[in-house]
């Protein structure tokens, strides 16, 4: 984290501690919103939240909103991870070249975000993913596979069939 982001990480903590003794039902509404963002963000909604499901309905009578949204996020970061993880493995498993190169490059793409409930799903489940990435290297170079996982029909097209 550079300074600039300590620096700024620094202040919104300052303003949510204000903000709580000022206004719980705003605190937690902003809460709440960081939240659905994140969810909409990652293809998710509410009811895909298992541990922290309850918590997040009852944001509005909180007096731990800021740890509610630690909380939620991770699971969220985890939920979206696993989809993803899944999504690759499906792909790995039909051997549909196309799919494996979307899956790992969407899978890539959320191993590389800064986010920092996305960092820490991640971390959680790295020797997972560095194995997936593996396999799809090699699924997309080997030659006996072809883009939508079945035989290779080539010979049934030849030019001196009888």
């Amino acid at each position: 984290m550079n300074s600039l982001d300590k620096e700024t990480w620094n202040k919104e903590k300052v303003a949510e501690e204000k903000l709580q003794t000022l206004d719980k039902g705003k605190l937690n509404q902003l809460v709440k919103d960081q939240i659905d963002y994140a969810l909409q963000q990652n293809g998710l909604t509410a009811a895909d939240l298992k541990t922290t499901k309850t918590k997040y309905e009852e944001l509005d009578n909180s007096d731990n909103s800021p740890q509610v949204r630690e909380e939620a996020l991770n699971e969220i970061g985890d939920e979206a991870l696993n989809r993803m993880i899944s999504a690759l493995e499906q792909a790995l498993a039909e051997n549909d070249k196309s799919k494996i190169a979307e899956k790992q490059q969407d899978l890539k793409e959320f191993t590389q975000n800064q986010v920092s409930y996305r960092q820490h799903a991640v971390s959680n489940q790295q020797p997972k993913i560095t194995q997936l990435f593996s396999q799809a290297q090699q699924a997309l170079s080997s030659p006996d596979s072809n883009n939508n996982g079945n035989e290779d029909d080539s010979s049934f097209f030849r030019l001196n069939n009888p």
